[in-house]
């Protein structure tokens, strides 16, 4: 598993270059040359959408995804995406265990920029 991101460090790599301090990227140069055993891994992926107010917060670990509509503190929806790759059924109350791991880590993989502040967080405290 990959994201856009890890493309600096894999360039970097593949020009025998040393990758910026402190990004956060993981080469997936083993993968494309045929070693996919040698590959790092995350230990999740996670990511927000905020277009229009908070809408959806995602995490994959494994065959799981985990997404949390409408409010950062909204249940967690499971799904198995090697057997559901529309993600269609919501399996977290077939896997509970799952689901609340990913709802764990749904609450504490978020950095927080000062710059940058979504939508809901400001009209909690009253802002537009």
């Amino acid at each position: 598993m990959a994201y856009f991101g890890d493309w600096m460090a894999t360039a970097t790599e593949l020009a025998q270059a040393a990758p910026p301090p402190g990004i956060d990227s993981i080469s997936f140069v083993p993968t494309l040359t045929g070693h996919p055993d040698q590959q790092p891994e995350y230990e999740f992926l996670y990511w927000e959408f905020h277009e229009g107010g908070f809408r959806q917060a995602a995490l994959y670990r494994g065959r799981w995804k985990g997404i949390r509509t409408g409010s950062p503190n909204a249940p967690v929806q499971l799904f198995d995406t090697e057997t559901d790759v529309a993600e269609v059924n919501d399996v977290a109350k077939l896997h509970p265990e799952i689901a609340a791991t990913i709802g764990t880590w749904l609450q504490s993989a978020r950095t927080e920029i000062p710059a940058w502040e979504p939508k809901w967080e400001s009209a909690m405290r009253g802002g537009k």
